[in-house]
């Protein structure tokens, strides 16, 4: 509709309010389209606030949907995504996650411009996985992870610098969960020379939540740390302190053993007051002092502790009532390749969590024959079925067969 001796009004004398409302009307693929017309148009169609819906963590009707932007490269080769993280209209996303579903040849021109982007954005969470980037620069590196809340690096390939260099960071920098679980092929896993304790240990102290797995870290490093927690005001709430493991899967207890990173020379008291007052916890091995402790800690209902998972230890001496009591009082347990045992403990704790349990998260597993983990360890079927629709999430992986709850996933003898 036209008025005489008025202005055609076109697209582009529209003020960009007008403009945004008008693209927000076109679906994906025509706002593509249309950013194709011209340079405005393309500005237009760049707006990061056209693009909110894109790659969310879960769709909006699904129910954990989660409102935050979600940024990934799936399906996208590495070179596909350098040029697509330079597009402005990703520039507010808060979640990004960075990953190859199988090792591929580093490219330090890509790795450097993606860790580039990723630095101006202001995320909470970066989530890097089966990334080789040993060749990256180890500058850009930590400014793309040292504004950023929570920092998963999983299974990628690190060099000494880089990893030296992450944990020299961790103090200057706004990460308040981070988790790294190097690649068992890396020939970093070792931090014991990498890592000075004192910096380990003062890293932790501003940390709400450290993970680190597939690394071996020396007793002086494990010392300072559990020191300086039960010394120092702690911000830490959960610890995960994890083996090496070798490529194969099926390899000896013993073998295991030579490569575990292991809490026995921390004196007793400091692990039990440390642990207890932690939320969560994975242990590697520990000495039978310390299970002893730390049971007797957390039969009680004064422990903050409400997740725990302990590995490579030997915990056959502690009765079976107590072990119950502790374990039915916990919200998680996971017990890995952990001497429990004679089967009574196992069948006693399914007895009791049929009739009532905290717990909601239940696994078992082991990869020697060190363990009693006959299916038959965990009582009658009927009283094993009910705890563990009771507990809610259930995994025992056994020496006959391998069991998993919910009810869709499991199988009953």
């Amino acid at each position: 509709l036209m008025v005489k001796g008025a202005r055609m009004v076109t697209f582009e004398n529209l003020p960009l309010e007008l403009k945004t409302i008008i693209f927000l009307k076109l679906d994906d693929k025509d706002r593509k389209k249309a950013a194709l017309v011209s340079r405005a148009w393309r500005d237009v169609a760049d707006q990061a606030i056209l693009w909110k819906r894109w790659q969310l963590e879960k769709l909006p009707n699904h129910p954990d949907h989660h409102p935050m932007k979600y940024l990934n490269n799936w399906g996208r080769s590495t070179k596909e995504f350098s040029e697509m993280i330079l597009c402005k209209r990703f520039s507010d996303t808060q979640n990004l996650k960075w990953g190859e579903h199988s090792r591929k040849a580093p490219n330090k021109e890509h790795h450097n411009i993606i860790l580039k982007e990723i630095a101006k954005l202001n995320l909470v969470k970066l989530d890097i996985s089966n990334i080789e980037l040993t060749l990256a620069d180890t500058d850009l590196l930590i400014k793309a992870i040292r504004n950023t809340k929570t920092v998963i690096l999983e299974c990628c390939w690190f060099n000494s610098e880089q990893l030296t260099a992450i944990f020299g960071a961790l103090g200057k920098s706004s990460i308040e969960n981070l988790e790294i679980e190097g690649s068992i092929y890396s020939n970093g896993n070792d931090l014991s020379a990498l890592v000075k304790p004192k910096i380990l240990a003062e890293a932790a102290l501003n940390l709400k939540s450290l993970k680190l797995s597939h690394f071996l870290l020396s007793q002086e490093q494990v010392l300072q740390l559990f020191v300086e927690q039960e010394r120092s005001l702690t911000k830490l709430e959960e610890l995960e302190l994890s083996s090496i493991e070798e490529e194969d899967p099926f390899f000896s207890l013993k073998e295991v053993l030579n490569h575990t990173t292991n809490l026995m020379k921390v004196p007793t008291d400091t692990f039990t007051q440390v642990i207890s007052n932690l939320k969560a916890a994975s242990l590697p091995r520990i000495s039978k002092e310390q299970v002893t402790s730390l049971f007797n800690a957390l039969d009680n209902d004064d422990s903050k502790l409400r997740e725990l998972e302990i590995q490579d230890s030997d915990l056959s001496h502690i009765s079976s009532g107590q072990f119950v009591r502790v374990v039915n009082n916990l919200e998680k347990i996971g017990l890995g390749n952990t001497r429990v045992m004679s089967g009574k403990h196992l069948t006693a704790l399914m007895k009791a969590a049929s009739v009532s349990t905290k717990l909601k998260d239940f696994s078992f597993w082991s990869i020697d024959d060190y363990t009693d983990k006959s299916i038959r360890a965990l009582g009658p079927k009927k009283i094993f079925k009910k705890a563990a629709e009771n507990i809610g999430t259930f995994d025992f992986s056994g020496s006959d067969e391998d069991y998993k709850y919910p009810i869709s996933l499991f199988s009953f003898f």
